[in-house]
């Protein structure tokens, strides 16, 4: 739309006074030109902070943030835009009004001009709801933008609490499995540990009873002892690195789940922040549905309106629509007259067919008869050529058909 707001105030002074005087009184005052283009709240008593500072006057300076500075400038482009749509309507009607401000050239009389002085508050009314109407589009237009963005957010953030859950699920998994795998180590160990201890408390035992055995049971005796002591030796060992890497299993599975709070900490926040934006969508949808309520209301009113501008222009045009009635009247006589007269030219000569075929069917019947004779006449000479044949065959002189008659 930039090409049609396109604001040239290089113009003649010629074309002014017909605008101000084609849109009435209403157009012309200034506080009317003042409503039209100063109706913002921003244009009176807006001061920056730096004047105040450099004059040493004023309240101290206010550091704005950058919400502040970004609403703003939002607020100053739709006021923009509305006063751009004001210019480029009114430059419109002032263009229409002007191409028909002729009151000598075209046969329009004083009453169209007097009915436009009358229109112009209809005209400022209609300017009025097309620029709000455009401004609600533009406003839903964003608000439409923002869901679809808070829509998209809703599904990145759906998608990454969902891949976090997999995550969790996973970790959780695996810890189980390990945590099984090293209990059921730890039974095994216990039970070796318990079979060890037995065995060295039956060579404890048998030692004990047998009292001086021989050289040889001794011996046997010492190197039993020495290998349980050195399975004892083994288990233990066994044993300790085993509750080593039970204590760095625990020390890791501590670790684990420190993570994964922190990550159930961060799925809770995820779903705050998607209950917090499933709200402001239904917050949004909500101002949308009552934007378009107002949309329709007002679009409304404009049809409304335009149909009494349509009857107040044609009121302005009656004049000029009666010399057009009259023009079709007299076309519509001097047609019926054209028509009279073909149809007494059709008459004559649909008579003077009948005349026509009545005679052609007086002569068709002549020659139907003329036929009938020519043919009786050709039967009657065969029948007389068959009998002269026969007479000539048989010796006997025809008799004369004359003589018979």
């Amino acid at each position: 739309m930039s090409g049609i707001f396109k604001y040239t105030p290089n113009r003649t002074a010629a074309s002014t006074p017909n605008r101000r005087s084609a849109f009435g009184t209403g157009f012309g005052s200034p506080g009317v030109h003042q409503d039209a283009t100063m109706d913002n709240s921003y244009a009176m008593g807006f001061r920056s902070p730096s004047i105040n500072a450099l004059t040493g006057h004023g309240s101290p300076v206010q550091v704005r943030s950058l919400r502040d500075n970004e609403e703003e400038i939002s607020t100053l482009r739709k006021e923009n835009f509305n006063l751009k749509l004001r210019i480029y309507f009114l430059e419109q009607k002032a263009g229409i009004c002007t191409d028909n401000d002729t009151p000598g050239g075209l046969g329009v009389t004083t009453s169209s001009a007097s009915n436009t002085s009358c229109d112009g508050n209809y005209l400022k009314q209609n300017i009025d709801l097309k620029v709000e109407v455009e401004s609600l589009r533009q406003d839903l237009q964003s608000k439409h933008d923002l869901l679809c963005q808070a829509v998209k957010a809703m599904e990145v953030l759906e998608e990454s609490h969902k891949k976090a859950e997999e995550r969790h699920r996973e970790l959780v998994n695996d810890l189980n499995h390990r945590i099984e795998n090293h209990q059921a180590e730890i039974r095994s160990l216990e039970l070796m540990a318990g079979e060890l201890q037995k065995q060295h408390r039956e060579l404890q035992l048998s030692t004990s009873l047998r009292g001086d055995p021989e050289l040889q049971q001794q011996q046997h005796v010492a190197e039993e002892a020495k290998e349980g002591m050195t399975t004892r030796d083994n288990v233990g060992e066994s044993l300790l690195d085993f509750l080593d890497a039970v204590q760095q299993h625990s020390e890791l599975s501590v670790q684990e789940k420190l993570k994964v709070l922190e990550m159930e900490n961060a799925v809770r926040q995820c779903q705050e922040r998607n209950e917090q934006l499933t709200r402001q969508v239904e917050q949004l949808q909500a101002t949308i549905e009552e934007k378009a309520s107002k949309i329709s209301q007002l679009e409304m009113e404009l049809g409304e309106l335009r149909f009494e501008n349509a009857e107040l222009r044609e009121e302005s045009e009656k004049p000029q629509s009666n010399v057009e009635i009259d023009r079709l009247k007299k076309q519509n006589f001097d047609i019926r007259a054209e028509l009279a007269e073909k149809l007494c030219v059709l008459d004559d000569t649909e008579t003077k067919l009948k005349e026509k075929t009545l005679e052609c069917t007086k002569t068709c019947k002549m020659v139907e008869k003329l036929i009938k004779t020519i043919t009786e006449q050709d039967k009657e000479l065969e029948k007389l050529k068959r009998n002269s044949s026969a007479s000539v065959r048989g010796g006997k002189p025809s008799p004369n058909p004359a003589s018979r008659r």
